[in-house]
């Protein structure tokens, strides 16, 4: 599945992208960012479901990474659950600086949800071109509201 080190070296890059993202994120004083359970990185149509599921988990280990040595200064992140694979399982290998927040709900709900609750708030959006991602371009756009009690 893996060249030698490609799991890793994958990581490094995920870690790199999003803590460019989350630094934004600190910078436009976001406090409960909203993140999608796919993560930045388009899965290609030519990986076997099981590959698929391997990515995303890398995704969410370099969240998981960066949130446990800084918090961004996030009050919250709230990630929306992958359908297959269990999140909660993960999570709990990690120490993290900042709470996270798991729900089956659209990002975009959920962002709007935690805006109407008065939380500073944004909602990743996907990339949409592998090619600018393995070139580490942001092709992805956020969107910067006001913040659900359900994901409090």
């Amino acid at each position: 599945c893996w060249s030698p080190g490609g799991r890793e070296m994958l990581k490094r890059k995920l870690k790199a992208i999003y803590h460019r993202i989350f630094t934004a994120f600190e910078t436009s004083r976001v406090t409960h960012p909203s993140l999608p359970a796919e993560g930045v990185a388009p899965t290609p149509t030519t990986v076997s479901a099981e590959m698929a599921i391997e990515l995303r988990r890398v995704e969410h280990e370099a969240q998981l990474e960066l949130f446990s040595v800084r918090s961004y200064g996030f009050q919250a992140v709230c990630v929306q659950t992958p359908y297959d694979f269990n999140l909660a399982e993960l999570v709990k290998k990690y120490t993290t600086s900042v709470p996270i927040l798991m729900h089956n709900l659209e990002p975009q709900r959920a962002a709007m949800i935690l805006a109407e609750k008065g939380h500073h708030t944004s909602m990743l959006c996907l990339l949409t071109d592998v090619g600018a991602l393995m070139q580490g371009h942001l092709t992805g756009a956020w969107i910067p509201t006001a913040s659900p009690n359900a994901l409090e």
